[in-house]
This record gives C-alpha cells, sequence and structure tokens, in this order.
C-alpha cells in the first residue's frame, strides 16, 4: 500500500513539473511569433504582457470600443497584491 502512495505521489510530481514546462515552452513561442509576425491572426487576437517584476505572458485579449478585455491564465494575479503594478 506504501508504494502505491509513494507511486501516485510521484507521478502527480512529474506530471505537474511537465505541464509547467510545456506551458512555459508554448509560452515562448507564442510571444516569438507575435513579435516576428505582428499582423499574423494570433497577433490580431493576443498580446504580450510585461508585468513590473519581469514576468512577460501572452494574453487573449478583445477590444469592443473603448474597453479591451483580457484573458489570461496561471498566476499573474500575485503580482498585483498589496498598492499593485503597472501593466
Amino acid at each position: 500500500m506504501r508504494k502505491r502512495y509513494v507511486l501516485l505521489v510521484l507521478t502527480a510530481v512529474v506530471l505537474t513539473g511537465l505541464l509547467a514546462w510545456s506551458t512555459q515552452r508554448m509560452n515562448a513561442r507564442v510571444i516569438s511569433e507575435i513579435q516576428l509576425h505582428p499582423s499574423s491572426e494570433r497577433a490580431l487576437e493576443t498580446m504580450v504582457m510585461t508585468l513590473a517584476d519581469g514576468t512577460v505572458y501572452p494574453v487573449n485579449y478583445l477590444r469592443e470600443g473603448d474597453s479591451v478585455f483580457v484573458g489570461i491564465d496561471g498566476f499573474w494575479w500575485r503580482a498585483f497584491r498589496g498598492e499593485g503594478q503597472r501593466v
């Protein structure tokens, strides 16, 4: 029973690491594509957001009139604790 528990925990750790690595790799590819081809279809619906701490995220956005709505996954919101930061 203990071996099964250890195997389950080890599998969860490996899968979590793999997910984090693949997300980071995908973000880098999307950012590169947007920078190299700013008129591409992806660039028309995705922008690159750089936080004050230097972290860079590709984010989806929707422009409606004078408003821009941004959609992003992850823990980016942690950078806005306290007094907040400029984006």
